[in-house]
Order: C-alpha cells, then structure tokens, then sequence
C-alpha cells in the first residue's frame, strides 16, 4: 500500500520520482549481481543473463504484483505466484537449483 501512494505521488514530484528510478535501478543491479554469483557458483555463464534479469526485475515489481493482487489473492499467495515465476524462470535460463 506504502509503495502505491508514493508511486502515486511521484508523479507530483520529481524528486520524489528521481529517488524512485535509483531505488528501482539499484535493486535490478541487485538482481544481476545474485544472477551473476548463482552462475559463477554453478561455472556457468548462460545466455541471455541480461534478459533474465530484466524479466526478474518485472515480476518482482510493484506494479507486477499488485496486477496479480488485484483484490482477488491474499499478499502471501501473490508472494508465492511470484516465487513460482522467478524459479521456473531461473529453470529456464539454466540456473537449475
């Protein structure tokens, strides 16, 4: 709910909208950083790896989440959906766990 009222009123705001966009980017450098270790630990380097971050960054969104919300699932079984997700996603691009 936090995160929908200031996203709201970023749009007011271009501070507020700039620290936002860092916050977003810092968290997708996050993501490629954990994809990056999880290859390496694996001696892998798969294809696509920025493609696979991206989608990452997608589906563990804001916005992606409260699409999968949408007055119809509990937080815990949105929560879940999207781990789902980020697994079989992990799958895919050969980050087999």
């Amino acid at each position: 709910v936090a995160i929908g009222r200031i996203t709201s009123a970023s749009s007011d705001d271009r501070e507020l909208a700039e620290s936002l966009r860092e916050r977003n980017e810092r968290r997708r450098r996050a993501l490629s950083i954990l994809v990056g270790r999880m290859g390496a630990r694996k001696n892998m380097n798969a294809p696509g790896t920025a493609d696979l971050v991206d989608i990452l960054f997608a589906v563990t969104g804001f916005q992606f989440f409260t699409e999968l919300q949408h007055g119809k699932r509990a937080p815990e079984d949105v929560c879940k959906l999207i781990q789902l997700m980020a697994h079989e996603l992990l799958r895919a691009y050969g980050y087999k766990s």
